[in-house]
């Protein structure tokens, strides 16, 4: 019985100039990208990123009101210069790589979708979703590395204005 629903799920879900292979796998990714959000989006991923949002706001204001005591200690503007940069880095990488799952694909979806040879397959492609990392209540998307650059940069000068 499991072989005949196996077979007629091939035969159904056959795309013309795509591989089955690659359907499937896509499926299977689909998947795990569910169990994967439902597991981490309240626990460790939104700990993760919004504390090296803090340490990033924390480490440019410590950067800004000490740069006069860092013009006579080499060391400390060393330290302070090397955090900037390697949390600037961490937080943009990171968000960018999050906001790539979702950009990808979004084009491969497209591009099946325009080489899809009839409306059975157009429509069953047009069933999948692209995949997105959740972080909360909410999805990493193209513009999220921007966004949050811009809350950092907002939060600094808020900061910086306070005292």
């Amino acid at each position: 019985m499991t072989n005949l629903k196996f077979r007629i799920f091939f035969r159904v879900s056959r795309i013309q100039g795509i591989s089955q292979k690659a359907f499937l796998l896509y499926k299977s990714i689909l998947v795990l990208e569910k169990d994967l959000n439902s597991t981490f989006k309240y626990t460790s991923l939104p700990a993760l990123i919004y504390c090296i949002w803090a340490f990033e706001i924390l480490a440019f204001y410590g950067a800004i009101k000490s740069v006069s005591q860092t013009y006579s200690n080499v060391l400390l503007s060393s330290l302070l210069g090397w955090a900037c940069l390697n949390v600037v880095v961490i937080c943009v990488s990171g968000n960018s790589l999050m906001s790539k799952v979702y950009t990808e694909s979004h084009a491969l979806l497209l591009y099946w979708k325009q080489n899809a040879r009839d409306k059975v397959r157009k429509r069953e492609i047009a069933a999948l979703f692209p995949a997105k990392v959740k972080v909360g209540d909410n999805f990493v998307d193209k513009s999220t590395p921007l966004v949050a650059q811009n809350f950092i940069a907002n939060q600094t000068v808020s900061l910086i204005l306070m005292h």
